[in-house]
């Protein structure tokens, strides 16, 4: 639990549980790269000694002298620039100054480190951190109230302060920090549910730092998610028109009068296929009562796909796809960015359940269609 606390600022990237991962990812599901900093690093310290860079300087306990820390920018999609390093000295200090473009979230990592502490940094400021590697979850920070701020509330996950969703998302709408209240917000996982409290946090970006480059990304970040806004349970599904291998257009709408499972898969996702069996067990027990599977494939090649559909025994006829892969125009309609993930249609075309997997798909089916 304290790792995922450590990470939850990066939970946007948070791939959200993606099946997908990228291939130059480091161990912690960080993609690191090194600054340009020849020559800047004299340059860095006068700045900061006349009060227009920032300084970062504290206590590491065991650590190896010469042991090297690295400051490290944090970006929307989890890459970790390298912008600044430090030597520990015999006595276990450090110090590390220079300048940054804009305030922004920068991490501090330590030598084979696991975990990393996130902190936010601007030009003028000054901050004391003293850490332990051995017992990382309790450094210390002076000298900043964002970052006072930010310790405050991991303090608080760690010690179980916040009883619910609800509660970290009231402190999200209130702590005065607009960088805090975006780690607060992306220690969450985004869904139909809190979709208002994301939309609301990208406003308070824009409000208080209209200029920042996280703010940018992350107003087109939450803008891609609106699919989930569209897709609260109760709520009418969007219709989805796209053709059938046989290159016809099939309509999710065409279904209507039935209880339809949509069922966004493809042949390359293993955790899809071995849900296959079961929404093939519930498609044999109930499709006289009145269900239909409505199949949409992320996959890209259409071979693979129909090969897929053989192998699994996908009897049904509703399979359609764009072969777009995650850029599939059903996908971001819904607002899906994992697989598999699934949608349970009334006869009436409203969403009533998602995400029905085993024995909870046929409990619900019995339930719209009886046994």
């Amino acid at each position: 639990m304290k790792k995922v606390i450590i990470l939850s600022l990066l939970s946007l990237a948070v791939c959200f549980s993606f099946t997908s991962c990228n291939d130059t990812a480091t161990d912690d599901g960080t993609t690191t790269t090194t600054a340009d900093k020849k020559g800047d690093k004299n340059k860095g310290s006068s700045a900061a000694q006349n009060g227009n860079g920032y300084v970062i300087k504290g206590h590491a306990s065991n650590l190896n002298e010469n042991s090297q820390l690295l400051l490290q920018l944090v970006d929307l999609k989890r890459n970790l620039t390298v912008i600044d390093t430090a030597l520990v000295q015999g006595d276990g200090t450090y110090e590390m100054t220079g300048t940054i473009p804009e305030r922004s979230i920068v991490s501090l990592r330590y030598p084979n480190a696991r975990n990393t502490i996130y902190l936010v940094v601007e030009n003028g400021s000054t901050i004391k951190l003293d850490f332990d590697p051995q017992d990382i979850n309790n450094y210390t920070v002076e000298g900043d109230s964002e970052n006072m701020q930010l310790r405050q509330f991991i303090s608080n996950l760690q010690n179980k302060v916040y009883r619910s969703e609800k509660d970290i998302m009231n402190y999200a709408d209130t702590v005065t920090s607009p960088f805090v209240g975006y780690i607060a917000t992306n220690s969450l996982k985004i869904s139909d549910q809190n979709f208002d409290i994301f939309e609301k946090q990208v406003m308070r970006m824009k409000k208080q730092m209209p200029n920042s480059k996280l703010t940018a990304a992350y107003e087109q970040y939450i803008g891609g998610k609106s699919g989930l806004k569209k897709t609260k349970t109760g709520a009418e599904a969007p219709d989805i028109n796209l053709n059938d291998p046989d290159g016809k257009s099939l309509p999710l709408s065409s279904l209507k009068g039935k209880v339809v499972l949509l069922d966004f898969w493809a042949s390359w996702c293993g955790p899809c296929r071995r849900e296959n069996p079961t929404v093939v067990k519930a498609y044999d027990k109930y499709k006289s009562k009145g269900f239909e599977v409505y199949s949409v494939s992320l996959d890209k090649t259409k071979d693979k796909w129909l090969k897929a559909i053989k192998q699994d025994n996908l009897k049904w006829d509703a399979h359609v796809s764009d072969l777009k892969g995650w850029r599939s125009s059903a996908a971001a309609l819904y607002g899906v960015t994992s697989i598999p993930q699934t949608f349970l249609l009334d006869t009436e075309g409203k969403i009533v359940a998602k995400n029905l997997r085993g024995s909870a798909l046929e409990r619900k089916l019995e339930e719209l269609l009886g046994s």
